[in-house]
This record gives structure tokens, C-alpha cells and sequence, in this order.
């Protein structure tokens, strides 16, 4: 009975079935997190591509007199990002006949999850200007 134990434990030292599912769990983690981060990225930029966009449609209407006030801007703008990021600022200013709308977003609300530890404290910022018609 030795001997057949001894044949057995020496032929499971030599078996390399389930050699590659070591290697697989080592790298795993790594691409998973390379995943995240690019999920995380694309969630950032699309978010700044949406400031971005009703940044210029609120300089827009102001411009054509469908917004009356600056402060009228801002508010479009602050109601338009709220469910994206709830604490954006958003500054308009109008000198020279130019609108300059700017948004601040801090990119910890842009993501569900933070992989970058970088971008914890950082915030996306997103200007547009419009000649007031």
C-alpha cells in the first residue's frame, strides 16, 4: 500500500493539469484593474464631453435672448449637470458682449469608483464662449 501512495503523491508532483489556472489568477487582478481603469476614464471624458455641450447650449440661449441673465445661465447649466455632478460650480460672466460659461466638477462624482488614487481630489474643468447676438 506504500508503494501505490508513493506512485500516487509522485505522479500528482508530475501532472500539469491546472498549471495555466496559476498563471491565470496571477494576471487576473492585473487586467481586471487595467479595465476598471479604463472604464473609469471613459466615464470621465464622457461626463466632460457632456459639461461641455450643455455649457454651449446655455451660452447659446443666452446669446439669443431665450436666457436673460447670467444668473439664469448658471442655474441652467447647475440643473442640466446636477444628476452628473451635484456639487459642479458653474460661473458665467458676460464683458464685451462675450459669454464665458466655466464648470468645475470634482471627478470623484464622475466615476462610481476611484482606481486612479490621483484623481480623488482633481476636478475637470470645462469653459465655453459665446458672442452675445
Amino acid at each position: 500500500m506504500t508503494g501505490t501512495w508513493r506512485a500516487r503523491l509522485t505522479a500528482f508532483g508530475r501532472c500539469e493539469n491546472g498549471s495555466m489556472t496559476i498563471e491565470a489568477m496571477l494576471w487576473i487582478p492585473f487586467f481586471f484593474t487595467m479595465l476598471l481603469m479604463m472604464v473609469q476614464g471613459t466615464m470621465i471624458f464622457t461626463a466632460k464631453t457632456t459639461a461641455l455641450r450643455v455649457t454651449q447650449d446655455a451660452n447659446r440661449a443666452f446669446a439669443v435672448g431665450r436666457i436673460t441673465s447670467t444668473a439664469d445661465t448658471q442655474a441652467y447649466v447647475s440643473a442640466h449637470l446636477a444628476m452628473l455632478s451635484p456639487h459642479a460650480t458653474v460661473t458665467t460672466t458676460l464683458i464685451n458682449n462675450r459669454i464665458t460659461t466655466t464648470v468645475a466638477m470634482p471627478t470623484a462624482e464622475l466615476s462610481g469608483f476611484a482606481v486612479f488614487p490621483g484623481l480623488r481630489g482633481a476636478r475637470i474643468s470645462v469653459s465655453a464662449q459665446q458672442m452675445k447676438e
